[in-house]
């Protein structure tokens, strides 16, 4: 599928709106518990945490506190009591930093949500129907470069988050934007200037 320079530049019209629209970007720790929502078996499977449990769980109240206890974990393997909020926080941010390969690529799986299953966290996943067709079954070419780049750029940002989390808690509380500073609409579009020429501006706010 082609992608007019015209239908492009009203992709990213519409994209830019949006970012406007905006009233509050999401900290870090509201960012993951949107994700834990979304996904819950994914996380269960990234932190080892039982996807009920996760349920109950605000990670980044969990997070920003620090270390954890007092926080009702019953069902959290290997523990039991106070100790139990430390070690989901142990496993929280473990995920993060060991784990941001699988991370990436369940940011990856999102990048073609139908609409009627969007979820909070799509609005950063989820990319524009038009450009999702230039991606649905590539494994190579631009779509498959994109994803690729995309891919790697995400592991990079997990990767330094939790590492930033596990050095200081207070990180729950920063603005997403300080790791990932732009969807994957956003994120595909400037890829499509730089591969494709495409000279077009956003417009001013």
């Amino acid at each position: 599928m082609k992608i007019t320079k015209s239908r492009l530049k009203e992709i990213i019209n519409e994209e830019y709106k949006a970012v406007l629209s905006e009233q509050e970007i999401p900290t870090v720790g509201e960012f993951m518990d949107a994700w834990k929502e979304a996904a819950p078996q994914e996380w269960k499977k990234w932190t080892g945490i039982a996807a009920k449990v996760l349920a109950t769980v605000g990670i980044g109240a969990l997070i920003s506190s620090g270390v954890g206890a007092g926080v009702g974990l019953a069902g959290v393997a290997g523990g039991v009591g106070a100790e139990l909020g430390q070690e989901a926080l142990e496993r929280i941010i473990g995920a993060l930093t060991g784990k941001s390969s699988q991370l990436a690529l369940g940011a990856i799986k999102r990048l073609s949500i139908p609409d009627d299953q969007r979820q909070p966290i799509d609005s950063y996943f989820d990319l524009d129907d038009d450009l999702e067709k230039l991606i649905q079954g590539r494994k190579a070419g631009l779509g498959k470069e994109f994803q690729d780049e995309l891919f790697q750029d995400l592991k990079t940002a997990f990767t330094i988050m939790g590492q930033d989390l596990g050095s200081d808690p207070d990180t729950a509380n920063k603005p997403i934007t300080d790791y990932i500073d732009q969807t994957s609409t956003q994120a595909m579009i400037n890829f499509l200037k730089n591969k494709t020429n495409v000279n077009v501006e956003l417009p001013t706010a």
